[in-house]
């Protein structure tokens, strides 16, 4: 049941208990959304060494401070916006402010403090709405500005979380919230459909804090964004295997192979008989652990070069995805030969720098991409239809490079960036020493105007995609493959020479 009572006001929340030596003791709303991505991130906010979290790059700082932008925006095209004042984390002090407003009526309240030990929310927003409650004829209902496209689940626990705090001091739990996306359409949020799902998230981060060595962390691409990554991955073990489900850790744990060293001696075909697990996820997970005990990608299967024969072209394409700004398109043959590049200044140039793109890449073979091509042509042809057919003469010849990749090499971490998995096979590849992303920033060069910057990115991202192509062509798999179908047309010869 939902813990919701009909009659007598809503039902309070169980608190987690917090062990003694947590750095902190309240339960916030960014740690709810925390959770639901890693529940070690929450156990590390609680007993972690914030000396040992890193420090954020200046895409991030950029980033947030695009939110706030973003949220301030907002929060001023609405009327009658009150903000309580206190004095700075005294939190007691913005929470009677916060009910003074509350209880003046006022139509919508930004940044409203909402506190009931060890509970504190600060949504947003609060916006009156009809309907009795302990403060009059009215109530208000929980809001929160995001800047993503689409809303996330972590999100909606957000506004649940917060409208639960907010029930105990109006007595009326709101039906709804709503979460304020990135282009200003509002996403309703079931407030009573999701409270169940809230309660279970309390209870099992009670579970994690009480438990005596605490959560464990795994292997995420969000890891690669995250303060306590350099904490996580200080010991190779089991749960810090990229490319294994809850489920499956539970399993290898059980059967005694908790860390990546045993995993790497594991017998796949062996133990696949066993039945606990087949022997293609024994195979993956003993692939996995000798990438991470060895530091660098491990052959797996031979790769499809076959989708890379002919007339080749390399093309990227630079996003800022926060904007969805397109400032930049680039096309070239193997060599750096025939770069192209397109720049848009302002999206209103996007559609004929995205054209020239598509006319520039030929008639023929296939045209190579990192993994955005699709979703960003598709994307435009579905907001441009007379995009529609210059997109379908294309879409028959892109080939995800970055897929082949990852079919062909078992990564020591989630690898999505073309860049980062090369610099991954080291020296001799083509990279050049960790990739930076500070210095791949898309957004950090269209905030300072760096046309030239952008023009440089876009070619070294073109040179990685030729250099990750090398990659795979001198992959040992492909060469026994390769030497295994000489010695057989040898053999077939002979025995066509015998027979005559």
């Amino acid at each position: 049941m939902s813990g919701i009572r009909e009659e007598g006001g809503p039902a309070g929340l169980r608190a987690p208990r917090v062990p003694e030596g947590a750095r902190r003791h309240r339960i916030t709303g960014s740690l709810i959304y925390g959770f639901l991505h890693c529940e070690h991130s929450v156990h590390l906010a609680f007993f972690g060494d914030p000396d040992r979290r890193l420090p954020l790059s200046e895409e991030e700082k950029w980033l947030r401070e695009r939110g706030r932008r973003h949220e301030a925006r907002v929060v001023a095209s609405l009327k009658g916006v009150a903000e309580p004042e206190y004095p700075a984390r005294d939190f007691e002090a913005g929470a009677i402010a916060t009910r003074k407003l509350l209880a003046e009526g006022r139509p919508f309240v930004s940044q409203g403090v909402l506190l009931r030990e060890p509970f504190l929310g600060i949504p947003d927003l609060l916006r009156r709405v009809e309907g009795e409650s302990r403060l009059g004829s009215f109530h208000y209902e929980v809001g929160d500005i995001k800047s993503s496209y689409a809303a996330r689940s972590g999100q909606a626990m957000q506004v649940v979380f917060y409208s639960r705090l907010l029930a105990e001091i109006q007595g009326r739990t709101p039906e709804r919230g709503f979460l304020i996306l990135r282009e200003g359409e509002e996403e309703s949020v079931p407030i009573r459909e999701l409270d169940s799902v809230l309660e279970e998230i309390l209870e099992e981060m009670d579970r994690w804090l009480l438990a005596p060595s605490g959560s464990r962390p795994h292997r995420d691409y969000a890891c690669a964004g995250c303060e306590w990554r350099a904490v996580c991955g200080s010991r190779a073990d089991l749960y810090w295997i990229p490319g294994l489900t809850r489920a499956e850790r539970e399993v290898f744990a059980e059967l005694g192979y908790e860390e990546a060293e045993a995993l790497c001696w594991a017998d796949p075909r062996r133990l696949g008989r066993r039945g606990r697990l087949p022997e293609s996820t024994w195979a993956r997970a003993r692939h996995h652990a000798l990438a991470l005990r060895e530091g660098r990608p491990v052959p797996t299967h031979p790769p499809r070069v076959e989708d890379l024969v002919g007339e080749l072209r390399f093309a990227v394409v630079l996003e800022d995805a926060f904007d969805r700004r397109f400032p930049f398109f680039a096309i070239a043959r193997p060599g750096g030969e025939s770069f192209e590049g397109f720049e848009a200044p302002d999206p209103g140039s996007e559609v004929a720098a995205l054209e020239a793109l598509c006319r520039a890449s030929g008639d023929r073979g296939p045209l190579v991409h990192g993994g955005e091509l699709p979703r960003v042509l598709y994307s435009f042809a579905v907001r441009h239809p007379s995009l529609a057919p210059l997109v379908r003469r294309l879409e028959g010849r892109w080939v995800d490079l970055m897929s082949l990749v990852r079919g062909a090499y078992a990564f020591p971490e989630p690898v999505r960036h073309p860049g980062r998995a090369l610099a991954l096979f080291g020296p001799g590849s083509g990279g050049e020493g960790a990739w930076d992303p500070d210095g791949d920033s898309v957004a950090l060069r269209l905030k300072e105007g760096d046309s030239k910057g952008l023009r440089a990115l876009a070619r070294r991202r073109l040179e990685t995609l030729e250099a990750l192509v090398s990659v795979l062509r001198a992959h040992p798999g492909r060469r026994k493959t390769a030497a295994a179908e000489k010695a057989g047309r040898a053999a077939a010869e002979r025995r066509l020479e015998a027979g005559a």
